[in-house]
């Protein structure tokens, strides 16, 4: 920002002249809890499932998976690839990481796992960028 102005920025980006607006990210990308899959049907293969667990200190998704047999309907527990994801509970509360899909199939959103959801008037990539405090930065 510049000094004069608290909504002018000092540093411009092409083609955009407008004043800052300040935003909370879940105006712009509301927050979606996941689905509590039940842990006596997990798998050894089919479906990954993102718990928090997964969520990595290093802004990335990995470590063990657990899987679930396909559901017909799954639309609200489908996870994108590049999805900001958050640990809503546990010793991980409030770490972020980016999911970078490791095959081309689904990924499923587990209970307590936030997904930052993608709305029309953002830039998804603009809001999944991560920086070196692993934290979503915009």
């Amino acid at each position: 920002m510049s000094k004069d102005a608290k909504n002018v920025p000092a540093l411009r980006f092409k083609g955009y002249s407008d004043a800052w607006e300040k935003r909370k990210l879940g105006e712009i990308s509301p927050l979606r809890g996941g689905f509590a899959f039940k842990s006596s049907e997990f798998k050894d293969k089919g479906i990954p499932i993102i718990r928090i667990s997964n969520i990595k200190s290093d802004g990335k998704v990995g470590g063990d998976f657990v899987y679930y047999h396909e559901q017909e309907v799954d639309q609200s527990y489908l996870l994108p690839q590049r999805a900001a994801l958050l640990a809503m509970s546990g010793a991980t509360t409030g770490k972020v990481a980016i999911l970078h899909k490791q095959h081309e199939g689904k990924y499923y959103q587990n209970q307590r796992v936030g997904y930052f959801s993608k709305v029309k008037d953002a830039s998804y990539s603009f809001i999944s960028v991560l920086d070196c405090n692993n934290k979503v930065t915009t």
